[in-house]
């Protein structure tokens, strides 16, 4: 069922912002969890030295796509799952798609990776707050009203 989402209003940079440090602390945490899962799986299959002499996990591209994975896979899931991270439904913003339909892995990547570090949101400090990862995966975000 879609829902129309031109009444709400684009989230702005301080919205945006402020939510994206709060994720950026929930990532770091879940990326020291996967690291040591990573590890783990290491010292099962490698040995105890893959981990401390041969640093097999820092030139290791699998275990850096691992990180990626994990880091992305916590967007994807909240996004899909209901339109907002932990940090989104703190700050009452939610993701939606330009026609109101569920958000699809194509524009879930194209968000994660052209928004990466954050850098796409620079360009809502401009009015309109339009941001070029949101023009090319047809989405925005919107702020929700109180009590939702």
């Amino acid at each position: 069922m879609t829902e129309n989402n031109n009444n709400y209003e684009t989230a702005g940079f301080v919205k945006r912002f402020t939510a994206l440090i709060y994720d950026a602390l929930i990532v770091a945490a879940l990326l020291i969890l996967a690291s040591a899962i990573g590890m783990g799986i290491a010292v099962l299959f490698l040995g105890s030295d893959a981990v401390t002499e041969q640093k097999v996990l820092e030139e290791n591209p699998a275990f850096f796509g691992w990180l990626i994975f994990c880091w992305f896979y916590y967007y994807y899931y909240c996004w899909v799952k209901t339109g907002q991270t932990l940090a989104m439904k703190t700050w009452r913003l939610k993701l939606v798609t330009t026609s109101g339909a569920p958000i699809e892995m194509h524009q879930a990547l194209i968000r994660f990776f052209l928004g990466f570090f954050g850098l796409g949101i620079i360009t809502t400090i401009f009015p309109g707050h339009w941001a070029l990862h949101e023009h090319l995966s047809k989405t925005r975000v919107i702020v929700l009203p109180k009590g939702n």
